[in-house]
């Protein structure tokens, strides 16, 4: 146990998880009961706070020397949660328990789970005191890049530390804890931008600045927080944990993972296509046409997300009576949300919030999807998972009209047209915005997993700043043949909070500037085509030609 003979500095873990005991302890505890403590490394700390220490920890050496420091020190097993509950209660001995501690403790124990219903137990029976634990962060950047040259380098202590049997990422520690009947009340994690695994600093993904580990970095702190976490420094609040019989879903894991209650997640049972559906109050006529189309699609398997501008109360409940008269099939696959505000990139993330489906993709109310539109997915999604799926996309001219039943609808004033590329080029893409949003569906992944939003501050170029992160980490799939939607462009003029010239002018110069800040993985051919635009520009020639000492070229910077 020496090797775990740790001194106590503010700004360490163990100051961390102090300062979470001082602000969140029970306001009329006496005793603080530190489970697996080692040396007690915080003893001293939570005695200034007048505060009686206990701690317990199954090491006789360890409890030897807190008693030699005058604490009072038990011996506990955690592994075994049968004999928690009557050890920590005489432990306490009649005081009021202000918090347990379980520093470094859960990633030994080979069923955390069952030791922290165990603690639940007894929290709920003492006061309800908090837990403030710190667990290592296994999702750390440095393990992702080292992850990448096949690397996992055990060490005696830190975040390999070779006594670890259990480990967690950001979201098994919410996932454990919250299951086993903690309630997270504050956090103060630990950060360190290179942890002890930063070795050998010249690896080729840990090289601060190379593009490898820039690359690594940017995904993995979009993905999820915790990038630079090295321990999670959490307080929680007992809560009782809900009654097995009822019903409640649980993990169907091995024992570390029973009891864990488990967030539904897209899976086999989720739609292919969660279709996300832009209208507004008074645009009836266009939103009655488009949910026609999918009624009519050869392929049923998708749902649809109405999001209704602008509107709130007496509009939403208009769409919904509108939704409701087709078919049940339909009708109870749509679902219709207000969106407060004129905001496009605020209504497309409350519906990627609400999507269950496998895909997600965009049609303003203007836009007619023929039959074959989900189709044509479907069929891209078999052989392209978790790419990016592609259509080709028409245009045609429309106004309204009155028909003489009366009924309103829209008549064409030109020909069908397809101004957009029939398949998709990424650098072409980057230069110019050259797919609409319904003429592609984004795997519900790279929002889920990969952290890509519809970030409000690019305004018109969200959706496109969107699709190209995602072409860039998953790659495209496009269909060949005949085009899967039609624009009714103007048919009733732009949707509530449409930009200007000059606004989409400032939001196309926002979202390159974003994919400036980016690092780039371009697709197998790009060289060669970058080579054919430099040479066209007038630049290729004089790239490998320069000579020494020269000024740099526009890759040469």
């Amino acid at each position: 146990m020496a090797r775990y003979r740790f001194d106590y500095a503010e700004g360490s873990p163990y100051g961390h998880a102090v300062a979470l005991l001082r602000e969140h302890r029970h306001p009329a505890g006496r005793v603080v009961l530190d489970l697996g403590c080692g040396y007690g490394a915080i003893a001293e700390p939570v005695r200034r706070l007048g505060l009686d220490y206990v701690g317990l920890d199954l090491d006789e050496e360890s409890l030897a020397d807190l008693r030699a420091r005058g604490f009072e020190a038990r011996p506990l097993d955690l592994a075994d949660p049968g004999g928690i509950v009557a050890t920590l209660q005489a432990a306490a001995a009649g005081r009021e328990v202000a918090a347990i501690a379980a520093l470094d403790v859960v990633e030994h124990l080979a069923d955390g789970p069952a030791t922290l219903r165990a603690l639940n137990d007894f929290a709920l029976a003492s006061g309800r005191p908090p837990l403030v634990v710190s667990v290592p962060n296994v999702t750390h950047v440095d393990l992702v890049a080292k992850l990448l040259l096949g690397r996992w380098d055990v060490t005696e202590t830190g975040l390999l530390d070779s006594t670890h049997v259990s480990l967690y990422s950001p979201a098994r520690l919410r996932r454990v804890f919250e299951g086993t009947g903690w309630a997270e009340i504050a956090a103060r994690d630990f950060e360190l931008e290179e942890s002890d695994q930063h070795f050998p600093p010249d690896a080729a993904s840990l090289a601060a600045g190379a593009p490898l580990h820039e690359l690594v970095a940017f995904v993995r702190g979009r993905a999820e927080s915790g990038a630079t976490t090295n321990q999670f420094v959490r307080a929680f609040a007992p809560v009782p944990l809900p009654d097995p019989t009822a019903g409640q879903p649980v993990a169907g894991g091995g024992a570390a993972e029973q009891g864990v209650l488990v967030a539904p997640e897209t899976g086999a049972s989720s739609p292919l296509l969660s279709l996300l559906l832009v209208t507004a109050a008074g645009r009836e006529a266009l939103l009655a046409d488009a949910l026609l189309a999918l009624d009519a699609q050869t392929c049923q398997d998708f749902e649809v997300v109405v999001l209704v501008l602008d509107a709130l109360g007496a509009e939403v409940r208009a769409t919904q009576r509108l939704v409701s008269e087709f078919g049940e099939s339909l009708a109870s696959r749509t679902q219709v949300a207000g969106v407060r505000g004129a905001s496009r990139p605020r209504a497309l993330s409350l519906g990627v919030a609400r999507a269950r489906g496998r895909y997600v993709t965009v049609l303003d109310d203007e836009v007619l999807p023929f039959a074959h539109l989900v189709e044509t997915y479907a069929s891209l999604s078999a052989g392209s998972a978790g790419r990016v799926l592609r259509v080709l996309p028409a245009e045609q001219a429309a106004r309204p009209v009155a028909w003489p039943d009366g009924h309103e609808g829209f008549v064409a004033v030109e020909g069908a047209r397809t101004p957009w590329p029939a398949s998709f080029d990424l650098l072409a893409e980057l230069c110019d915005e050259l797919s609409p949003p319904e003429s592609y569906a984004l795997p519900r992944s790279c929002f889920a997993d990969l952290g890509i939003v519809h970030e409000e501050s690019l305004g018109a170029s969200a959706e496109w700043h969107a699709l190209v992160q995602a072409a860039l980490c998953c790659g495209v799939a496009c269909a060949e043949g005949e085009p899967a939607t039609l624009r009714r462009a103007g048919a009733l003029g732009p949707l509530p909070g449409a930009p200007t010239p000059g606004e989409v002018a400032g939001d196309r110069a926002r979202a390159r500037a974003r994919l400036d800040e980016t690092p780039l993985l371009l697709p197998p051919g790009s060289a060669r085509t970058i080579r054919e635009l430099l040479a066209r520009a007038g630049t290729g020639a004089t790239l490998a030609d320069r000579p020494a000492g020269g000024p740099a070229g526009p890759l040469g910077r």
